[in-house]
């Protein structure tokens, strides 16, 4: 194992933290039944090592994982690596002074410590506690520890059976080390990929909300900043419109200062009857003839920044009608009409259970155009109306004109709930 992933063993997310405290309320039954089985060579041997000794190791070795086990579920991951690691280091300390421990000349050769029928509940223990690269050597010296107590516990030297109890021991104890190791580090996965994958959510998010802030400065430079340049370069500034239109222009580039305000009200969703005023508001600003109607609203919530782009790309529709529907861009060849009828629908509809259509069509009967012949160069259609629309997730604009025959635009956005409410939370 690499150090970098040998160092993650130390890093308890979610998901490994309910894993380990899985494996503590279940290693505090299990050490248990090991002491229950071990419990006729515990009774039958323990007056051959010294009570000071005996009483502590079954402490260690069976009442602390009891305790561990009932505390798991609110004590601190800390605390439960605390008294894990209490077993294996007291279980450790009882096999190195098991010699000085004996009562007598030592234990029969048929017989062995009553200890060493405990090894995996040290052992296990360790791999809870520690990183794997202090585990298994653990492992190992207990396994080693296994044989050398064998030898100098008896009273006659048996290094044959030492070395077979030894092999045992390191093969036996490390299948429950390695199943709680593999836990462990099951967890870490989970949680490295939870981490990769909110981190992937962040930065999609940001790619998203500077492609829309960079779409709605497109817009407002195009919409304000240009339209202004051009009334003041044609020298048709009748009433102070290229003055009035700078200082509205000035106004909002000021307000895209405002950082904090912006972001908060691209995340805060309004009430569908809110939009549906918000549009209002924009056609009567610059048309009051335009005639204004929607279909009935459902009690619905939509996301600002949606609202954000229907109202601009809405405002851009009807520029357009009111600067070329009545003849006055001279580059298609078509006489001005003397009156232009202009009228703007909104339908928002809840289309299934979790869905929602929103869609704002912009009418005209003015001289039309031929939409083949607009090129991306047009930045009024491109920026202002498709662009501002296609910045949102589910949005998009669709732009119908022939020559003669006058100029629909169609600004949509269809969404379902749930995916609403992740990009909030994104």
């Amino acid at each position: 194992m690499s150090g970098a992933a040998d160092a993650s063993a130390w890093v308890y997310g979610p998901a490994t933290t309910r894993i380990f405290r899985t494996m503590v309320v279940a290693f505090g039954p299990a050490a248990v039944v090991f002491g229950a089985l071990a419990a006729p060579t515990i009774i039958e041997r323990f007056n051959l090592t010294t009570p000071l000794w005996s009483i502590p190791t079954l402490i260690v070795t069976l009442a602390v994982p009891a305790a561990a086990s009932v505390v798991a579920p609110w004590a601190s991951v800390r605390t439960l690596r605390f008294l894990m690691g209490v077993t294996a280091v007291g279980y450790a300390l009882a096999m190195f002074t098991l010699k000085p421990a004996l009562v007598g000349v030592g234990i029969p050769h048929s017989a062995s410590p009553w200890i060493l029928g405990l090894t995996a509940i040290g052992t296990t223990s360790a791999a809870i506690a520690w990183r794997p690269s202090i585990a298994w050597p653990y492992v190992a010296l207990i396994s080693l520890l296994t044989g050398v107590d064998r030898v100098l516990a008896a009273e006659t030297r048996m290094v044959g059976t030492a070395g077979e109890d030894s092999l045992y021991t390191v093969m036996f104890c490390s299948v429950f080390a390695g199943l709680a190791l593999i836990s462990v580090r099951a967890g870490r996965t989970v949680d490295a990929a939870a981490a990769a994958s909110r981190a992937d959510a962040g930065r999609v998010a940001a790619t998203r909300a500077r492609a829309q802030e960079t779409a709605r400065i497109d817009g407002l430079v195009h919409d304000s900043v240009l339209a202004t340049l051009l009334v003041a370069a044609r020298g048709d500034d009748a009433g102070g419109a290229a003055a009035t239109s700078a200082r509205r222009a000035l106004a909002q580039l000021d307000a895209l200062r405002e950082t904090d305000a912006v972001t908060d009200a691209v995340h805060e969703p309004i009430d569908a009857h809110e939009l549906v005023w918000h549009l209002q508001s924009v056609t009567t600003a610059l048309d009051p003839d335009t005639r204004f109607d929607y279909d009935p609203i459902p009690p619905i919530r939509v996301p600002a920044d949606v609202s954000q782009a229907l109202g601009e790309a809405l405002g851009e529709a009807l520029r357009n009608s009111i600067r070329h529907a009545g003849g006055g861009s001279d580059a298609f060849g078509r006489a001005p009409r003397a009156q232009v009828t202009r009228a703007v629908h909104v339908s928002v509809r809840a289309v299934v259970v979790g869905a929602v259509a929103i869609e704002v069509t912009v009418l005209d009967d003015g001289v039309g155009f031929d939409t083949s012949a607009v090129g991306g160069a047009r930045l009024g259609i491109e920026v202002s109306i498709r662009g501002r629309m296609s910045s949102v997730p589910g949005g998009r604009a669709a732009v119908v004109s022939r020559v003669g025959d006058g100029t629909r635009v169609v600004l949509q956005w269809r969404q379902q709930a749930f995916r609403q409410q992740a990009e909030r939370q994104r």
